[in-house]
């Protein structure tokens, strides 16, 4: 998924800002098919390619989406990890749809929402800013019109974010399980002990 081909409607007024400073694309395979479900694993690219980055945890728990109505499919709302600006933030209660292709080559009008938390995005805009609290972040963005709302924890510091017109081509790659962040082979800076920890994948 390519936050640059994609269309950001919210938070209005400073999507293509955010969009913009989105370094990674969000990468989806499929792991087990049935009738009703698919089971993704997910994943985030190296900055500025569809290649996976090693050194990033895949996700290995995401929720199973409802396929009854293939060729839609819809992956219930999960947290996922994304690259902001070189900084990891999550993107909270998101939820991903799309529509395969009869050949599955890529899915088309798809659909991504899900939370902004300004407590982790203070970090990424306040120092440019010169903002040091979500709160300040918050009542900066009430000048665009867009107002804080409640997070998964209840507090008032998200916005909802909003992606249309998402078209996701296949890659050809197949999506490895990434145990632990700085766990892998193929990442060139491990921290973990690769003979013991990579086995624990699924």
């Amino acid at each position: 998924i390519d936050f640059a081909a994609a269309n950001i409607v919210e938070p209005a007024g400073i999507g293509v800002l955010l969009g913009g400073m989105i370094e990674n694309q969000i990468l989806l395979g499929v792991s087990q098919v049935t009738e009703s479900n698919i089971q993704f694993r997910g994943a985030i690219s190296s900055e500025g390619s569809s290649s996976q980055e090693f050194c990033a945890m895949t996700i290995e728990d995401l929720p199973p989406a409802d396929f009854a109505s293939n060729p839609l499919f819809a992956i219930p709302t999960t947290d996922i990890p994304i690259a902001l600006a070189g900084y990891n933030i999550t993107l909270r209660q998101t939820s991903i749809s799309g529509i395969f292709a009869e050949d599955a080559s890529y899915f088309s009008d798809g659909m991504l929402t899900g939370d902004l938390d300004m407590r982790e995005l203070v970090t990424v805009l306040g120092p440019e800013l010169g903002i040091d609290t979500p709160e300040g972040l918050c009542q900066l963005f009430i000048g665009f019109g867009v107002s804080c709302e409640s997070c998964f924890d209840g507090e008032l510091y998200c916005l909802s974010l909003a992606v249309e017109d998402i078209t996701a081509p296949e890659t050809g790659e197949v999506i490895e399980c990434v145990f632990d962040d700085y766990c892998h082979p193929a990442c060139g800076n491990n921290d973990c002990n690769i003979g013991t920890d990579f086995q624990n994948c699924p």
